[in-house]
């Protein structure tokens, strides 16, 4: 008996699925463990970038621009940033490299993987239409303001939408500056 394409489709989905169970599974299992055996999350956080920190500004903003395009989160960067350089940059320079930092971002994600997650979508089946001005602008504060959605997948997101580089940067700006600002300003 031969399998059908959809079939076949149908099961790669649901390994693709369980696999990433099992990984989201053993991380927060791992994790937990290292909580239950003394650990917290800000050493843990402290402990990994200790090397990029030690290596000097430039190499640590040079990680902040190229690991969250790959899926790292920036907050880690961001909360650790202003307590590691603000001191020997100044607080106004971590901000404007920070910004540095997550322009790059969205200009990889926009010209990088949009044409492979866009190649994902219409192969899905799925049809993408490009954001309007006003949609551009409400999509880029929804997508900012809301918790949980990983950096990486908001830059992809905005970069199917065809969000305006400039929209995107100024709209992210108003967001989401004042709340990296705050955290390194106030990060102890």
């Amino acid at each position: 008996m031969r399998a059908t394409p959809s079939a076949i489709s149908a099961i790669a989905v649901n390994v693709i699925t369980v696999s990433k169970l099992a990984a989201v599974t053993t991380a927060a299992l791992v994790l937990d463990f290292l909580l239950l055996a003394g650990y917290s999350f800000g050493e843990i956080i402290n402990n990994a970038l200790d090397p990029i920190k030690g290596a000097g500004p430039v190499s640590f903003f040079l990680a902040m621009a190229v690991l969250p395009a790959i899926g790292a989160p920036v907050s880690v960067f961001t909360i650790s940033a202003g307590a590691a350089f603000g001191p020997k940059l100044g607080i106004h320079l971590v901000v404007l490299f920070s910004l540095a930092a997550i322009a790059f971002n969205m200009a990889f994600a926009n010209r990088a993987l949009r044409p492979l997650f866009q190649r994902l979508v219409l192969h899905l089946g799925y049809r993408i239409r490009s954001a309007g001005h006003l949609e551009a602008t409400g999509l880029v504060i929804c997508l900012r303001a809301t918790p949980g959605i990983s950096f990486p997948l908001q830059n992809v997101l905005l970069g199917l939408a065809d969000v305006p580089f400039a929209r995107y940067l100024l709209m992210s700006c108003c967001v989401a500056w004042p709340i990296n600002a705050a955290i390194i300003l106030f990060d102890p």
